[in-house]
């Protein structure tokens, strides 16, 4: 017998296989949008390319910030700015904190 896992949003409860990797929110896709043709090749490539232009983006306006505040003024006038990259858990892409 199959184990299965009950998972809740603010839609409701559903029930999971217990070893699937996926969650409700896929689950729900997969029923709205029936359609399982893949993503063309050129679709993951844009997406890759505005996920660098971003990552770029943030790298850029890092040095920025360092230059126009070095940490030693930051540091004197009291402001703590934490300018380090972390992966979000969603998308794993760079973001600033």
């Amino acid at each position: 017998m199959n184990k299965l896992r009950v998972e809740k949003d603010f839609l409701g409860e559903k029930e999971l296989p217990a070893e699937a990797l996926y969650g409700l929110q896929s689950l729900r896709a997969s029923e709205n949008f029936p359609d399982r043709t893949p993503f063309r090749l050129e679709w993951y490539k844009a997406l890759g390319t505005v996920k660098l232009a971003c990552f770029n983006t943030c790298l850029k306006y890092r040095s920025a910030l360092h230059q126009r505040f070095p940490v030693g003024r930051l540091l004197k006038a009291n402001i703590m700015i934490s300018l380090s990259f972390r992966l979000s858990p969603v998308g794993q892409v760079p973001v600033l904190t």
